[in-house]
């Protein structure tokens, strides 16, 4: 297959995993909003256009920087090194930065159906080694890093779905909730395109794209106050993998605590619309 041929299916899979009405269950979810709109915090589209602005630098971009992580470890050569670790210590850190317990049984169950949809569609090793990362299934970031290398995108890619399904969910559940008018939320979703694509970039930044070695070394570029640094490529699979554990330990952590206790309050709420 050519390259063009291979990014444009790698397209099309990227259009497929976009959809809303692929089976991932994350329809079923507005990850806060319900209990933020119960209790009087958010009532209108500003106060959604609030809640996204708040969200997309926070929890949301840690999740697009995981899910980029997970894509690019599909892809990392392993030679005759088990991944398994490697696997379980993202999924670990991923999920130190979810403060509410039920975030974390929800972000488990929602890994737990993309894997299901995505082993039905493609076949690649990564979806096995994130499915056994943990007995309830991996975090939410790993499944989507796993199905989307397994489909053949990149993780920039990978990054903006995680950014996109976030921002649709919060819209979708507050066009339910609020009977906000579509085509406002609909515009919202555009006008935060680039921004979406910067982060998305710069959580794709933060993984290797290629093996590399922790060493950095000036280079002669710039004037002499200024110093760029370039990686070295590792040139062995372990010490790829070591490289990428550093690269997980370091995971962003910038966090949504309202969201948190939100999430807790709504597991107990009686009559809720949505699971989250």
């Amino acid at each position: 297959m050519s390259d063009a041929a291979g990014r444009t299916d790698a397209s099309a899979a990227l259009l497929l995993l976009a959809d809303a009405r692929l089976p991932t269950g994350s329809h079923a979810h507005s990850f806060g909003l319900e209990a933020a709109v119960g209790h009087g915090l958010v009532g209108d589209l500003d106060d959604l256009v609030s809640w996204v602005e708040g969200c997309v630098h926070t929890t949301w971009f840690a999740d697009a920087t995981a899910t980029a992580l997970a894509a690019r470890l599909a892809l990392l050569p392993t030679g005759d090194d088990d991944p398994a670790p490697t696997w379980q210590l993202l999924d670990e850190e991923v999920t130190a930065r979810i403060g509410s317990t039920h975030g974390r049984t929800v972000s488990r169950a929602l890994g737990r159906q993309l894997l299901r949809t995505g082993r039905g569609i493609w076949t690649h090793p990564a979806i096995g080694h994130a499915d056994a990362v943990h007995h309830d299934g991996p975090t939410a970031p790993l499944a989507l890093g796993a199905v989307t290398a397994a489909a053949g995108t990149d993780p920039r890619e990978a990054a903006l779905l995680s950014l996109h399904h976030a921002v649709q969910s919060a819209g979708t559940a507050a066009i339910r909730l609020l009977g906000l008018d579509p085509y406002a939320v609909a515009r919202l979703s555009a006008v935060l395109g680039p921004t979406l694509t910067d982060l998305a970039t710069t959580a794709a930044a933060s993984t290797p794209t290629r093996p590399t070695a922790a060493v950095r070394f000036p280079t002669t570029a710039g004037p002499a106050t200024t110093t760029s640094t370039v990686d070295a490529p590792a040139t062995t699979a372990p010490e790829a993998l070591c490289r990428f554990r550093d690269l997980a330990r370091c995971l962003p952590a910038a966090g949504a605590p309202m969201v948190d206790l939100l999430l807790t309050h709504h597991q107990h709420a009686e009559g809720r619309l949505f699971a989250s």
